[in-house]
């Protein structure tokens, strides 16, 4: 009976999701207000009083997010919303949409097709360069992968594979965003130092991230921006290199543009903002992630060597894995897994 409920009441959350998403905000700002009370109250000034009752509360939006996986259907919401993106994609796109319904015509399996499909809308089609060698990469940890990776799995297994020329990450969050003291509401990603030049993009103004500004957290509040947010917030400033843009609180400099053609690698969100993920504290407003092996944050991605298979890719990155496995005794997971890609 436990069980008929817990499923009854997640089913609910898919056809009640305006009302559940107020009740949800509203809770949150009651806890961080009573908080912020207690601060005052306890000397500190308004300012301090709420950012110290945001940390406590592991950051709003974070919470946000792990309350919708417990109470909704995560599978259900997420492939209705990819099936919507990829309809529109193969509308766009006839001679594709032909190929893709010939392939189901011919007996193609239902897990098989999903996973074509949206292997092919979410990499093949990016606006990046030479993205049929681009893979996502995934556990698998029963009869689907699993695609959020903690931080020092990220850093391992970039650290030992030799079959991916570059392995990167990104993580997103709805953010706050303020421009000359006008507040917006947008989406930041965290990315690695490497993610423009694995993707071999190119800057339309200033520069795009290196390696140099993801080495130490809190050590580069530098961000580059959309190139509709430069034409829309920014007045398309050719000198928009230096200035200051606030998430939430934090300013971070901009140190240049992304390209008009670029959208970042996510179906259904398109970064406003891209920031080095040694900013994620500033970002997520919670405790750094970097030593934390039970928090799965990250989507990771991987670009093959020039001439390598898929299947040579991913024995390859079984092998990093399986080491860092072993090495853990488990801290990972539980028992054995293997790559997906």
């Amino acid at each position: 009976m436990r069980a008929l409920r817990a499923a009854i009441w997640r089913l609910r959350a898919l056809f009640y999701r305006e009302r559940l998403e107020r009740e949800l905000a509203e809770e949150l700002e009651a806890h961080v207000h009573m908080e912020a009370e207690a601060n005052l109250r306890a000397g500190m000034t308004a300012e301090e009083a709420r950012r110290a009752a945001l940390l406590h509360a592991g950051g709003i939006e974070l919470a946000k997010e792990q309350y919708r996986d417990r109470r909704g259907v995560p599978f259900l919401e997420t492939t209705a919303k990819d099936f919507r993106y990829a309809v529109r994609m193969l509308a766009r796109n006839p001679a594709f949409a032909a190929v893709a319904i010939l392939s189901l015509a011919l007996g193609v399996g239902a897990n098989t097709a999903i996973f074509s499909l949206t292997d092919a809308v979410l990499l093949r089609m990016l606006p990046v360069d030479k993205p049929e060698e681009l893979e996502l990469i995934g556990v698998m940890d029963g009869p689907a992968p699993m695609f959020s990776f903690s931080y020092p799995i990220f850093r391992e297994l970039r650290r030992r594979d030799q079959a991916m020329s570059e392995i990167f990450a990104r993580a997103s969050v709805p953010a706050s965003l303020i421009v000359a003291r006008q507040t917006g509401r947008g989406v930041a990603e965290m990315v690695s130092g490497n993610y423009f030049r694995a993707l071999g993009v190119q800057p339309a103004v200033g520069r795009l991230f290196t390696d140099d500004d993801d080495r130490v957290p809190l050590a580069a509040p530098v961000a580059v921006v959309s190139y509709r947010f430069w034409r829309e917030q920014l007045g398309a400033d050719p000198e928009a290199a230096g200035k200051q843009i606030h998430i939430d609180s934090f300013p971070f400099t901009v140190v240049g543009v992304a390209p008009a053609a670029f959208f970042g690698v996510e179906v259904g969100t398109v970064p406003d903002i891209w920031v080095p993920m040694m900013m994620q504290q500033r970002v997520f407003g919670s405790a750094p992630a970097f030593d934390n092996s039970n928090w799965g944050w990250l989507s990771v991605l991987g670009r093959r060597r020039p001439g390598m298979s898929e299947a040579q890719a991913q024995a390859g990155l079984n092998v990093a894995f399986q080491q860092v496995a072993r090495e853990d005794r488990g801290k990972f997971w539980n028992h054995p897994s293997e790559i997906a890609i």
